[in-house]
């Protein structure tokens, strides 16, 4: 389990397979705000929680669905994000300063990919914790710990130089 202290406020549950390991769970019930995508809405409902905003384009969630939360919901239609960029840029607006993400692995793969580059890139601006089924993620451009990603940036260009070089 993670140390109570530390984990963010805020949590982000998007629509890849729905995350139920212990760590998961410790980060919905101790969440102030459930940011829920809008195609994991009836994910996040058969886990017992119920989200406090949904953001999406609305091309996933059902009728019914859309018509119960549509006080919550932050339809945003624009092709250039897909959802979780969405709720990304929508807490990041905010001003929260940290957030985890759950339920962004599972069915396919480039999409476990795409959330993952989505991480890196929004970790500059906000602290993230992202939490699969198997694993933990964080950024390691996450504003956490800069120095040490210069020079891990840093250290991996060098010795990929020197690999470079070296090769026939």
């Amino acid at each position: 389990m993670f140390p109570i202290a530390q984990l963010p406020d805020i949590v982000i549950f998007a629509n890849g397979e729905p995350s139920t390991d212990a760590h998961s769970l410790q980060l919905l019930n101790r969440a102030q705000t459930i940011i829920c995508c809008d195609g994991a809405v009836q994910k996040l409902l058969n886990l017992g929680y119920e989200p406090n905003r949904i953001i999406g384009d609305c091309d996933s969630i059902t009728a019914e669905l859309y018509e119960r939360y549509k006080n919550i919901l932050i339809r945003d239609e624009s092709t250039e994000y897909n959802d979780l960029q969405k709720a990304l840029r929508y807490v990041i607006a905010e001003g929260y300063k940290s957030v985890a993400i759950l339920s962004s692995f599972g069915y396919r793969e480039d999409h476990a990919i795409a959330n993952l580059s989505i991480a890196a890139l929004y970790s500059r601006q906000i602290e993230i914790l992202m939490v699969t089924q198997h694993g933990i993620f964080i950024p390691i451009n996450s504003t956490r710990k800069p120095k040490a990603c210069r020079c891990a940036v840093r250290h991996f260009r060098s010795r990929a130089r020197r690999w470079s070089s070296t090769r026939v």
